[in-house]
């Protein structure tokens, strides 16, 4: 065979391959109905995603009605003023000096005027709240709001964001409610509030409200089973091939991967993730570390019990906390209680919660009623108590405090003061200190 018969034929099957391979491109078809059934990654969720309207939440409503003020501090009777505050458009903001003369005159419209006092566990900027509500023009830059004031001046409905912090508040107007539909809201919501009483702990500080009257309230058992803690490791790990477990004689395990550890604590069900890494950024903006800690949780699904943001503190490293809501009431005492993050950057430092879910409890036995003792009582020990100093007393609200036997976590209605800053029990018994370690002072005898 000749050399110019064997290119032909080499050139003729090139030809023939180079046809079939583009028919079969033409004609080729993928079984998707095969990688549609392939899950490529694995989301490892524990528990829920929220919206941040359901973290960011007031702890107080205060209905300031026919020169009386009625509220209650069980939270869960606070949604449907809450609720209509959401869908609230706001426009023609203008900033105010908080001074002595306008703070008298703030006081004045509270006891003189029908409004409504919106009052939040911890102070955050005018940008979170603009994530929350509709802000049609530029709004102030105030950073340490904690309280929102609905009220009606010459027909229109007005709203002030106050920050006694700053010395500021911002005046603005709702542009789609008027008055009537929270006072429609008023008249079918306000059984199931009480007679409160506005009392001044400091001039520089906003007042507080209290019971008139001793406060019946539940108390409660419950079983949580544990969390998975597989489920944090798969979630909080970019790469579990990395990752190596360890064990100690005290009951922790420790996971790692060499830069990070997650400690689980098998004794208070509880765990830590730690990210040693330190960046140098001074970060101190509220929506940052706010909202980056929220999605954060978000990520993997960690709300496993309903939570509300309940303190942030504005530092270099930023340290914000959720609270436990149990039936209607914020908690204490127990890693149960809280999750806490410590943010810096774009990095989350140190998270720590417990590995047990309130939720998925067999339904909570009621352990029967505890009578609380009247806001003018809680005044009256205040007073009269050396320990306190009354103008260092920031709030003073009703909870549970948590105790933990075996199993068993224990909810018993208490009394609580913010005192210079920390939260204390005001117990009917004496010194109680909790196996999560936090301890909590003499209270009421």
């Amino acid at each position: 065979m000749s050399i110019e018969k064997i290119k032909t034929f080499i050139l003729y099957v090139l030809v023939l391959l180079s046809a079939f391979l583009t028919w079969q491109l033409w004609v080729y078809q993928p079984y998707l109905e095969t990688l549609k059934n392939i899950e490529l990654v694995k989301k490892y969720t524990v528990g829920k995603e929220e919206s941040l309207s359901d973290i960011i939440r007031p702890e107080q409503v205060v209905l300031h009605v026919n020169n009386q003020h009625l509220s209650t501090f069980d939270t869960g009777h606070h949604s449907p003023f809450y609720e209509k505050l959401l869908e609230a458009s706001f426009d023609n903001f203008r900033d105010k000096s908080l001074d002595p003369e306008a703070r008298e005159e703030l006081l004045s419209l509270l006891e003189r005027k029908d409004s409504l006092e919106f009052i939040f566990p911890t102070a955050i900027s005018m940008e979170m709240y603009a994530q929350l509500f509709e802000f049609n023009d530029e709004q102030s830059t105030l950073q340490l709001v904690d309280r929102i004031i609905i009220y009606e001046d010459n027909n229109r409905t007005m709203a002030r964001f106050i920050s006694y912090t700053e010395g500021s508040f911002i005046e603005a107007r709702l542009i789609n409610q008027s008055f009537a539909h929270y006072n429609k809201l008023v008249e079918e919501e306000s059984q199931a509030y009480e007679r409160f009483f506005m009392e001044i702990l400091n001039e520089a500080k906003p007042p507080v409200y209290l019971p008139e009257k001793p406060v019946n309230i539940t108390g409660y058992d419950t079983y949580p089973p544990p969390l998975d803690e597989d489920e944090f490791m798969h979630a909080l790990f970019n790469d579990i091939s990395f990752v190596r477990k360890s064990s100690d004689t005290g009951g922790e395990t420790l996971y790692t991967d060499g830069s990070h550890e997650l400690k689980v604590n098998n004794q208070l069900q509880s765990l830590i993730y730690i990210n040693p890494s330190r960046n140098n950024e001074n970060e101190t903006d509220t929506e940052s570390s706010i909202v980056k800690s929220f999605r954060f949780i978000n990520g993997h699904g960690g709300w496993t019990d309903p939570f509300v943001l309940y303190n942030w503190t504005p530092r270099n490293i930023n340290e914000i906390n959720y609270r436990l809501i149990f039936n209607g009431y914020p908690s204490f005492g127990s890693p149960a209680s809280k999750i806490e993050i410590e943010w810096q950057g774009a990095e989350v430092l140190k998270y720590e919660r417990s590995l047990l879910s309130i939720e998925r409890s067999i339904s909570p036995t009621p352990r029967g009623e505890t009578t609380l003792s009247s806001g003018y009582e809680i005044m009256d020990y205040l007073k009269s108590n050396s320990k306190y100093e009354i103008s260092k007393v920031n709030k003073i609200a009703i909870g549970y405090s948590i105790t933990t036997q075996s199993t068993r976590l224990s909810f018993t209605p208490t009394w609580f003061v913010n005192y210079q800053g920390k939260w204390e029990a005001l117990m009917e018994s004496k010194q109680l200190t909790y196996e999560a370690g936090e301890r909590w002072p003499y209270g009421l005898e």
